[in-house]
């Protein structure tokens, strides 16, 4: 039997296997609601716990909903904003600058968003790109995916299986795949 709590009277529905630090830092815009700790989730342990360290802002708008297993570590300087879209199982969301994911969005099982390099690597006199990450509304982001800093996905694009986005897609409804991540087929569509 699956346990729920609700959190701090706040719109937060967790199982008991998620840990939130910096709860005061989650911000909900009108009937909004963020759903923490999923249950069937077949091919994932029933005990790998849920851990958000929110020390910048979480924004959520419409019903967010976050899997089990998945880290999401938030700095001081930076933002994620989750508007009514699905994080999968054992995903990773590491945020310096800012991530956000569109409306209706879908994240698969171990997909890593990371928006800082850790390291600064210069070269001719070129200076890093920005690190915020946007995915467009209505987006798919396959299993075992890998978005890096400054990507930029638009509306109605499907990122395949164990692809490494580096670049920005600007054009909407697209097959984005491979490593790098191009653009394979255009004007597609997908369903939940």
């Amino acid at each position: 039997m699956l346990m729920f709590r609700l959190v701090y009277k706040k719109n937060i529905l967790t199982s008991p296997k998620v840990k939130i630090k910096n709860i005061k830092n989650i911000k909900f815009h009108k009937n909004s609601n963020l759903i923490v700790g999923l249950s069937n989730v077949n091919h994932v342990n029933n005990n790998s716990i849920c851990y958000i360290n929110n020390r910048g802002e979480m924004h959520v708008s419409g019903n967010v909903f976050i899997a089990k297993s998945v880290r999401v570590a938030i700095a001081d300087s930076s933002k994620i904003i989750l508007n009514d879209c699905y994080i999968g199982p054992e995903t990773d969301l590491i945020s310096y600058s800012g991530i956000s994911i569109g409306k209706g969005s879908m994240v698969s099982w171990r997909v890593q968003f990371l928006d800082e390099d850790f390291h600064l690597v210069s070269y001719n006199d070129k200076k890093p790109k920005d690190g915020k990450i946007t995915i467009g509304e209505n987006s798919l982001i396959g299993n075992n995916v890998a978005i890096n800093k400054g990507c930029i996905i638009a509306d109605g694009c499907v990122v395949a299986s164990h692809s490494v986005v580096n670049g920005v897609f600007l054009e909407k409804n697209c097959l984005i795949a491979g490593v790098p991540a191009r653009v394979i087929k255009r004007n597609i569509s997908w369903q939940h």
